[in-house]
């Protein structure tokens, strides 16, 4: 969480007060931008690895990801996303998870992987 004095420069900077900022505080700001998106950096890397672990499961299991249409009622329809898993016995086709994203899908499906 940014301190106040952070908080007090991102509110200057982001209501284009820049000219108002001194060097020490603008070498703060880029300080704290630097900061945040290293953090965020992070996170995206954290995510892709998920998704990669995750997609790798569902190759690995030979499952197919799909693209479904609900009926929400009075007409309406929503798309969201399936894993369903194929088997030798009835029913061949089952869905392991489902989810509004690909992603809650996938995390649906293989929750039990403790990922």
């Amino acid at each position: 969480m940014a301190k106040d004095n952070e908080k007090n420069l991102i509110r200057k900077w982001l209501h284009q007060d820049i000219d108002k900022l001194d060097p020490v505080e603008l070498g703060e700001v880029y300080k704290f931008t630097r900061t945040l998106i290293a953090e965020l950096n992070v996170k995206r890397k954290q995510e892709i690895n998920e998704y990669e672990q995750l997609l790798s499961i569902l190759n690995t299991a030979t499952d197919d990801l799909r693209c479904v249409e609900y009926d929400e009622g009075g007409g309406d329809k929503s798309v969201g996303w399936e894993v369903v898993a194929h088997h030798s016995t009835d029913p061949k086709l089952r869905t392991v998870g489902k989810g509004q994203t690909a992603l809650m899908a996938l995390r649906d499906a293989y929750v039990m992987v403790g990922l």
